[in-house]
């Protein structure tokens, strides 16, 4: 299915497993990381998730600066 921007989109109906066997579908991928939004957060207009997506990105993944951030 061709999207704009010269994006295309493909599915299948094929079984799809993890590489352990169990199935992939009506479970999706668990995050290693779960990070909520913040009030305060919110409130000064910024994206936290992003920008920990980012901070990640940056360092590999290695670190976690906010040990709230892994709960």
């Amino acid at each position: 299915m061709p999207l704009p921007g010269g994006y295309s989109f493909r599915f299948t109906g094929m079984k799809v497993t993890q590489h352990d066997g169990t199935q992939h579908y009506t479970k999706g991928i668990e995050p290693d990381i779960i990070m909520k939004p913040t009030i305060q957060g919110i409130v000064d207009n910024r994206d936290e998730l992003l920008d920990k997506a980012v901070e990640l990105i940056k360092n590999n993944g290695a670190t976690v600066s906010n040990p709230e951030a892994s709960r």
